[in-house]
């Protein structure tokens, strides 16, 4: 910017009538010379108060004012703006005391902050360093040689014009191979440093480049599937305020090289501080055109492991061949082996015991034990002992156990590591076993549904029925359905051969247990369950969830109807520890059955007392067969005792169920009963038969009651003690001192 002092004078300017006409000559002449544009300064040219010769101070100011004015007028009309820069042009006045002019700007209207002093003999004046982006205001006057200077001019304003150099962008290739991506970065320069972001403008025919970095120009290229030649994408990049040329970046797609296997390589070392432990590492295998995607090692003791690097402690002397397997990224492996001795005098680490316990959530007495959170460093565990703490024992590293009673229990957990080393882990957990809840009765049934409720809900019941009595000819099965909380279903199903659907009115005891296993108040144990099968053509086994003290009778059922066709369950080997169990159609079939869900019902033999019953549970030798076969209580029952049997052999594996007549208070007839689908023979060979029988205290004896206060009634009391197994009379001594039995 070019200033210079404006030099103070107190001399007037004075003009001649000569120097007026050459004045106005030389305003006419300026006057031509304005740009036809909208005028951004208004001004007037006159020199009227120039002919004055004695001009007052105010007079002065308006003439130096007019002056200006026409001077700026000519500044605007011929200004060139450049970045940062103005510059104003204008034609030079010629008038003798006109000693220069200023240009004054701000970035605030009429706050002019700066001046640019421009002597009277330029015509061109440039204003430098503005700021670009800032808008500034322009004002003008002039002044003489007596130091006198106008006003300010007409204000403009102008904002400095932000200078940009478009970025370049370079053109590129790239190499890959067939089906393989590629990835790279795209090039471009700015000349202002201005950040610049990337963009694919097209694509070609054999592939795609997308890009993964916009401020980087990072992107991939993936070529069509079997593309093999030349292709080439074109992209831009931008500044923000321009967009660079369209480069190119031709890409070659090659054959596919033949896969170079890649190389293993085993170091080790045995440190002098641990001299069972070899460091090994397989970080020196190489893939010439690849990279190596697994690493496999084999220890020669039987362990094994994966990855680059591996430590691995061994617990017997000797020498091991070590082998390393490396696999690269196209399938192709190369081996490795190395020999290590290991010598010296081996310290075994014991084994860590470790286990948890978790309740079933489908019955509280039933826990799952696991113990995979045991360890040995140095070894392995070979051995998986249990203590459930009630007198059972276990083995594996998972097993499942059940409780009998309510209480605290010390579970424990034994390992032992394959140097004998053992350790123990000892957990006490807290056992909620759900109370014996049972309902039993009997009910009439025929070929219909029939909907049996229970007096109160049972949260996870378990339904047995069976036999059926003689009243219909008809032979079937007895079937069960919808099993709920709330009761059942039950129907007696003729076989089909029959081709009939109704059936007589029969009778037929049911027992409706919570799932669960037992330990009643004689030291008898009672488990029921359920289980899903669609054997129909073999047995399967069938354990229990605790083993029982004797072997006991085993009743089942057929709880859902998944198939319509006629079905029963045999039994077979029944043990303390379980039974094998198989279903039956009738012979004529394909004994091809869909899946079904059994429940079934154990009972160690016994007699005693369950509240305000009488039980007897007892089982024949096998000798029950076609024929009615008669079987005397040993418990006397009243007058309506509830009974249920069921085949505890399968010695004859014809289909049959069994069917029952003259049920009394000291006991009944049973039969087995076989379809004949496909001949007419009903024989069958002897079958060991179950049964639970059920009667109320109430009706045992004819007119009289038991004691059950205990209050020293002899009668009472030895029925009692007779009923629990502790009387020494006789059932026959008993019943006389009461009377006639019924």
């Amino acid at each position: 910017m070019r200033t210079q002092p404006i030099a103070n004078k107190n001399t007037a300017r004075k003009f001649s009538d000569g120097q007026k006409s050459q004045a106005t000559a030389k305003n006419t002449a300026a006057e031509a010379k304005k740009p036809h544009k909208t005028e951004i300064l208004q001004g007037r040219w006159g020199m009227k108060q120039a002919r004055k010769r004695n001009l007052s101070l105010q007079e002065r100011k308006k003439w130096l004012c007019r002056l200006i004015f026409t001077a700026l007028y000519l500044l605007l009309g011929w200004q060139y703006l450049y970045a940062a820069d103005a510059t104003f042009t204008w034609t030079a006045n010629t008038e003798t005391n006109l000693a220069g002019y200023k240009i004054h700007y701000g970035k605030t209207s009429r706050n002019y902050e700066s001046v640019l002093l421009v002597p009277k003999t330029e015509t061109t004046a440039t204003i430098t360093d503005l700021t670009p982006g800032i808008t500034y205001y322009f004002a003008a006057t002039a002044y003489d040689t007596d130091n006198f200077e106008s006003d300010y001019s007409t204000e403009v304003f102008w904002t400095a014009q932000i200078s940009n150099t478009p970025p370049v962008a370079t053109n590129g290739s790239l190499e890959t191979t067939l089906g393989n991506s590629a990835s790279g970065t795209l090039n471009a320069t700015d000349a202002d440093g201005d950040s610049l972001t990337y963009s694919i403008a097209s694509n070609g025919s054999m592939g795609s480049a997308i890009i993964t970095n916009v401020a980087t120009g990072e992107f991939i290229y993936m070529p069509n599937t079997d593309a093999i030649g030349a292709d080439s994408f074109t992209f831009t990049a931008s500044d923000g305020n321009s967009q660079s040329n369209l480069a190119t970046v031709e890409v070659m797609i090659a054959e596919k090289p033949a896969n170079i296997p890649p190389v293993a390589v085993i170091q080790y070392q045995l440190p002098v501080d641990s001299p069972f432990t070899a460091e090994l590492s397989g970080v020196a295998s190489s893939d010439a055109d690849g990279e190596i995607v697994s690493y496999q090692w084999n220890f020669g003791d039987g362990s094994t492991a994966s990855g680059p690097s591996s430590n691995h402690t061994y617990s017997v002397n000797g020498q091991y061949t070590v082998s390393l397997i490396v696999m690269d990224n196209s399938g192709a492996i190369s081996q490795d082996v190395a020999s290590i001795t290991i010598v010296g005098d081996i310290e075994n680490i014991s084994p860590v015991a470790a286990f948890t316990a978790t309740v079933s959530p489908d019955n509280s007495a039933q826990w799952v034990f696991d113990g995979t959170a045991s360890d040995d460093p140095d070894g392995e565990i070979i051995n998986y002992s249990w203590n459930f703490g009630d007198g059972e024992i276990g083995s594996g590293t998972m097993t499942e156990h059940r409780f009998l009673i309510s209480g605290v229990y010390s579970v424990t957990l034994f390992v032992l590591d394959n140097d004998g080393g053992t350790a123990r882990k000892v957990v006490d957990i807290e056992v909620t076993v759900p109370p014996f809840i049972m309902e039993t009765g009997e009910v009439s049934v025929d070929g219909d549904w029939q909907w049996v409720p229970f007096s109160e809900p049972i949260e996870n019941p378990v339904v047995v029925a069976e036999p059926a009595s003689d009243n219909d000819k008809t032979s079937g099965v007895i079937r069960i359905a919808d099993v709920q909380r709330t009761g059942f279903n039950i129907r007696f199903q003729n076989w089909e051969y029959q081709q009939v659907v109704e059936h007589a009115n029969e009778n037929v005891g049911y027992i409706a247990m919570e799932s669960g296993s037992y330990v009643l108040e004689n030291g008898v144990r009672v488990e029921a369950g359920t289980f899903a099968t669609a054997n129909s053509e073999s047995f399967a086994q069938k354990d229990f969830a605790r083993q029982f003290n004797t072997v006991p009778v085993v009743l089942t059922a057929v709880n859902t109807v998944n198939e319509s066709s006629a079905v029963t369950g045999r039994v077979r080997n029944v043990t303390a520890a379980g039974f094998e169990y198989m279903l039956q159609e009738q012979n004529s079939s394909d004994q091809i059955h869909q899946q079904e869900t059994i429940s079934y019902i154990a009972w160690e033999p016994s007699a005693g007392i369950l509240g305000d019953l009488v039980y007897e549970v007892r089982k024949t030798e096998e000798e029950v067969t076609d024929e009615w076969f008669g079987i005397n209580f040993n418990t006397l029952f009243g007058l309506s005792p509830v009974m249920l049997a069921g085949m505890q052999t399968t010695d004859d594996d014809d289909p049959a169920s069994l069917r029952y007549q003259l049920l009394t208070a000291t006991g009944m007839q049973i039969k087995v009963d076989e379809e004949q689908s496909v001949d007419s023979d009903a024989s069958h060979l002897a079958e060991s038969v179950g049964y639970i029988v059920f009667g109320t205290i109430e009706k045992t004896i004819s007119g009289l009651t038991a004691d059950a206060d205990q209050d020293n009634d002899i009668d009472g009391v030895d029925l009692l003690n007779y009923i629990g197994g502790t009387s020494p009379l006789s059932l026959e001594e008993i019943a006389a001192q009461f009377g006639l039995v019924r």
